[in-house]
């Protein structure tokens, strides 16, 4: 219904008023079957406009009253000042200047009572034409005055209203613009806190370095350093000592074996001898795993030190 509205408002623009009241007769049939009465009262009016233009009179009147019936029952006063305008202009082309004057002045009041400043000032155009085509001047003059008056107030309300518009942009572009700067200030605040952790990280980087270069690595070399050390005990007592004290107990074996006659001294040198392989062999062996357990412990002291060095840190 709205685009057929349109279409007729389109082609009336165009001049072409037997197009737009085909357009503006199938909008109204569209609004009867919706039963949109507010929208059936204005195509009902637009109707008319073209049969005014059209110079059909009888018509015009027609779609205006059936118009101006259903605007009074929705209470649409501001409508029926665009309705009232109508007839008036009817009558005006009908020289029934009598009729036109009371539907100008029955508009004009209605707008006057609604604050209508764009109606009052319409009907008081139309009632300066009529009364002038009439050829009252008196009364075309005082109406031709009172136009210019709603104008002139119709004007100030307009640049009111545009100081104002242009008031709004001002401190609605300033807003836009601190806005802009905040959104910038925090992006930038963004930017500064995402490089300041990146420095932040490298910093930490770096110190871990320094600390693992140079207390780890010098804790490590010491470790080891003692790892080997021991080891080399450990080799040392199981293979070189203990291969003389092997010689020295395969020795007392073979006498065992031989069944040399002994007497009582060389039996208690001989028992003295065996005892004390048995006892050194081991003390050796005892030697060779402490120093395996030490290891493991020095492996584990390391690791506990670096431990507790990242946890103080």
């Amino acid at each position: 219904a709205r685009a057929w509205n349109n279409i007729g408002f389109m082609y009336i623009e165009l001049g072409d008023n037997t197009s737009a009241l085909e357009a503006l007769e199938k909008s109204l049939a569209v609004n009867r079957q919706l039963n949109n009465k507010l929208l059936i009262s204005y195509n009902l009016n637009n109707i008319g406009d073209v049969y005014l233009k059209k110079q059909k009179y009888t018509e015009a009147l027609d779609y205006y009253q059936q118009s101006l019936n259903m605007k009074q029952l929705l209470g649409d006063k501001w409508a029926m000042t665009y309705t009232y305008n109508g007839m008036a202009q009817v009558y005006l082309q009908q020289k029934d200047f009598e009729k036109s004057i009371t539907y100008g002045q029955k508009g004009l009041e209605i707008a006057q009572e609604i604050k209508a400043l764009q109606e009052v000032k319409m009907l008081h155009e139309s009632l300066y034409h009529i009364y002038k085509t009439k050829g009252d001047y008196t009364n075309a003059l005082k109406h031709h005055e009172l136009y210019k008056q709603s104008n002139d107030s119709l004007f100030s309300v307009e640049k009111a209203k545009s100081t104002a518009y242009l008031e709004n942009k001002v401190v609605l572009e300033k807003k836009e613009k601190e806005m802009a700067l905040i959104t910038k200030d925090s992006e930038l605040n963004k930017l500064n806190a995402a490089k300041r952790m990146r420095e932040l990280i490298l910093i930490v980087i770096i110190l871990i370095s320094i600390i693992i270069f140079f207390v780890v690595r010098p804790a490590i070399l010491t470790i080891l350093a003692q790892n080997k050390t021991l080891k080399d005990i450990a080799f040392t007592q199981s293979h070189h000592v203990r291969r003389h004290l092997v010689n020295i107990m395969g020795a007392v074996n073979l006498l065992k074996d031989e069944k040399i006659p002994l007497d009582e001294n060389q039996k208690q040198l001989f028992s003295y001898l065996e005892d004390s392989s048995e006892n050194l062999d081991n003390t050796i062996h005892k030697i060779v795993t402490e120093v395996n357990e030490l290891e493991k412990t020095n492996s584990k002291s390391l690791i506990e030190k670096i431990s507790n060095l990242f946890r103080k840190k």
